[in-house]
This record gives C-alpha cells, structure tokens and sequence, in this order.
C-alpha cells in the first residue's frame, strides 16, 4: 500500500484552494494503474474554523465529500498550532502515523499524480531509496500535459514538500523535526539532509506529475480572513 499523506493550513489561501483537492489530487488518484494500492491520508489543522467564517463554503459535507471519492481516505482533525505559530511537522507526522502503507508519498494537495504513479513508486523508493521528483509547474486553468508554448511560471521544480520513502527509513530517520516550528522550506529540507546522509536520493524528471502553480492567490498571505 502507498499512502500519499497531505495536510490543510488552517489560512485562508488553503481554503482557496480546496477545490484542487477534487479537480486535481484526487482525480490523479483515481486514474492511476493499480490506484487499488493507494489511499489518501489527509490531516485537516484547523480549516473549519475558517469556512465557518467565510460562510460560503460547506465544511460540514468535506469530510463526507472525500470519502465518496475516496472510501479508503483516512481523515483527521488536529490542533496544530503552537502559540501563533503552526506546526507542520506535527501535522505530517499525524498524517503518517494514521496510514497503513509501507510506502509514503508526502505531497501538497495541488498535486497531479502521472498514470503510472505506483509503478514509480516501486521504481525509485527501494529499501535505502527515497524519491525526490522533479514536477513540470503548470497554471491554473491549463490542461495536464507540458504546454507547446509554455508561459514564464510554466517549467521543471522541485515543489516543496514532495518526497516518496519507504515506513521504516522515515521512522529510522525520526521523521520530520518536530522541534522546527513553521512551514514547508525548512522541515522538508531537514528531512531531505537527513536523508541524504543515510539513503540513496532519486531525482529525476517524473512526466506526468504537475504542480499548480498558486504564487498569484488573491488570499495568500495569514491574517487575510474574511469574517
């Protein structure tokens, strides 16, 4: 079993761009060979509370809404704030400890997984392998597929917070700092150093995987919440 493990900010941009959980992540999910073998774990740290004040959005059915999708989904409410500050690693670490795969895809919820997803997994996250891939950056709005003539955001990255890696060499490592208090950059990359100390890193161009770009979200800044 792969367990692909996300999580939702409890700020207003995530809320933005909680339709790219079904018109993207999910999808993927669905259309993947052998998507038998994948279940989504999602740990939600507080995104109630903000579409209760922006009121035109339906918490109440999201829980319900993913797991129509995807029955197999495990989903968890968590408080992961500490002070003003919110802790990230805490919340991928929940979102690992309730999966049941052996393998562990962390990702973003603006995420497009390629067909053959779980053949790559098995391809790149051997015992002592983690997989770091290089995603091709697409626009809102814009199809699946590298553009003919691609625009200035359009292009190969590494998106931050994508890594695949077997249970046990995440475990063997500690798994993300829990120490480190904040967002993605800087526990991705201490997970990412402490990997690449013990384990083989893969680092390749993975076609068919696409990030969404979201720099020019109307909301992307904290403290922007409607009430």
């Amino acid at each position: 079993m792969i367990s692909v493990c996300t999580v939702f900010y409890p700020w207003t941009k995530e809320i933005e761009r909680t339709e790219e959980l079904f018109d993207a992540l999910i999808p993927s999910i669905q259309r993947c060979e052998e998507n038998n073998r994948i279940e989504l774990s999602i740990v939600d740290t507080g995104t109630r509370d903000i579409f209760n004040r922006r009121r035109k959005h339906d918490w109440i059915n999201f829980k319900e809404r993913i797991l129509k999708e995807l029955p197999t989904a495990k989903y968890q409410i968590a408080d992961c704030l500490v002070g003003q500050k919110w802790h990230m690693s805490k919340a991928l670490m929940i979102a690992a400890a309730q999966a049941k795969g052996e393998l562990f895809f962390f990702s973003g919820i603006d995420l497009i997984l390629p067909k053959g997803f779980v053949h790559m997994m098995d391809l790149f996250v051997g015992k002592g392998e983690v997989w770091v891939p290089l995603c091709y950056n697409l626009l809102p709005g814009q199809e699946w597929t590298i553009p003919e003539k691609p625009e200035e955001m359009n292009g190969w990255r590494v998106a931050k917070g994508i890594m695949g890696i077997r249970r046990e060499d995440f475990y063997s490592v500690g798994g993300y700092p829990v120490e480190k208090i904040g967002f993605r950059v800087g526990i991705d990359n201490a997970l990412l150093q402490k990997c690449s100390k013990k384990y083989k890193v893969n680092s390749v161009k993975c076609e068919g995987l696409f990030h969404l770009h979201h720099a020019y979200s109307k909301a992307s800044l904290p403290g922007k919440i409607e009430r």
